[in-house]
């Protein structure tokens, strides 16, 4: 999807984060 291996590291460290903040606001 992403050719630069950095722009795959920084998407999923955005996705892990938009998935702790999901979780977060679960509770």
């Amino acid at each position: 999807m992403f050719p630069n291996t950095e722009d795959q590291l920084i998407i999923s460290d955005f996705i892990l984060a938009l998935n702790s903040f999901v979780s977060l606001d679960d509770n």
